[in-house]
């Protein structure tokens, strides 16, 4: 009973952080950084007030109206496009916002009839938005994954990935691999614990969602997704007796090879960001209390790391990495820190 009410625990923790809006105007200044970060771009939120950065510093206002909250940024050619979540009107709707050069557009969103939204994902393809997956249901323990594609001027019929199940489904990521499929990991309770699932779209039809590992009797939660060469990678949390420790497993064609320990015991909350032509892994520590930042393998192998103490409150972002250091940036404190790497023991 221990194991199952911490998953439910940190998994419901997840699902909160993602729902908002409601609460968001009191919070500091937060910032997102796309898993596909290659121009740089963060979207900077505080108090309900949104714009997104580029590498000089330059900003770019993200309209938001009254009870919206962005919850994720991605990279488009030459723009961006963030999505989240608003409250119209005493219902949950889903936002959409693409930003040029020429400006900022508040795209029409595909049709969410749930009470409860969370984790909108843009997936974009050839760099255009191609479409959108999210977490939509009645209730934390209902939530169904959707997702729609997006022709350009209008959305595609919601289709359901995965119907809600015997418990809740969170922690939803995604990416959009070098074949152009589209990939959708989450968490999913099965009745005992906590398990990832997965599925793909070629063409316009989804897989029937499988299992990421095989099952076992501790929550698996928090999970993060990149592509790589031939597949992606997927990193996240499972419970090992003690307490949460990172897990990396990489899909190569498809089929997903055995997961293997990635972190010691207390490392959570993975996202990965891919900057100045490396790929990276930020997460979080528990003891010694801070952050680690991963230089990471096509394999999954982590080749180098740097160790850094919390400079400020919120999750920070990498705004460059080199032969040397990386720097990471705050959403509030110092705007930036230098860290070094030493090798992985």
């Amino acid at each position: 009973m221990r194991t199952r009410g911490r998953s439910w625990v940190l998994g419901f923790g997840a699902l909160l952080l993602a729902v908002g809006p409601l609460g968001a105007r009191g919070r500091g200044a937060e910032l997102v950084q796309p898993v596909e970060a290659r121009d740089g771009l963060v979207l900077v939120q505080e108090r309900g007030r949104a714009w997104v950065e580029d590498g000089t510093g330059r900003r770019q206002r993200a309209p938001l109206r009254r009870g919206e909250r962005l919850t994720e940024l991605a990279e488009l050619g030459g723009g961006w496009v963030a999505a989240g979540v608003g409250e119209q009107r005493a219902e949950l709707g889903l936002v959409v916002l693409r930003g040029a050069a020429g400006g900022v557009e508040r795209l029409s969103a595909p049709v969410a009839e749930g009470a409860l939204l969370a984790r909108p994902l843009p997936l974009v393809e050839r760099g255009a938005l191609g479409g959108l997956a999210w977490l939509e249901g009645e209730t934390p323990h209902g939530l169904a994954v959707r997702a729609a594609d997006w022709s350009g001027a209008e959305w595609g019929p919601v289709v359901t990935v995965s119907a809600p199940g015997p418990g809740s489904q969170t922690g939803l990521a995604a990416a959009v691999l070098d074949d152009g499929s589209w990939l959708l990991v989450w968490s999913a309770f099965d009745g005992r614990d906590d398990e990832l699932l997965w599925s793909r779209r070629r063409g316009e039809n989804w897989s029937s969602p499988e299992p990421l590992a095989a099952g076992n009797q501790v929550p698996d939660v928090t999970p993060t997704v990149v592509a790589v060469a031939g597949g992606a990678l997927a990193v996240w949390s499972r419970y090992d007796g003690e307490g949460y420790r990172l897990v990396v497993a990489r899909l190569r064609g498809d089929r997903w090879e055995p997961p293997r320990w990635l972190g010691p015991t207390g490392t959570l909350m993975p996202r990965f960001a891919r900057r100045d032509g490396g790929l990276f892994l930020l997460h979080q520590r528990a003891w010694p209390t801070g952050w680690t930042l991963l230089e990471m393998a096509a394999t999954g192998r982590a080749t180098r790391r740097a160790l850094f103490d919390g400079a400020g409150p919120g999750r920070p972002v990498v705004t460059a990495a080199g032969a040397g250091g990386a720097v990471v940036r705050w959403p509030q404190g110092p705007a930036a820190v230098d860290v070094e790497w030493e090798a992985v023991p």
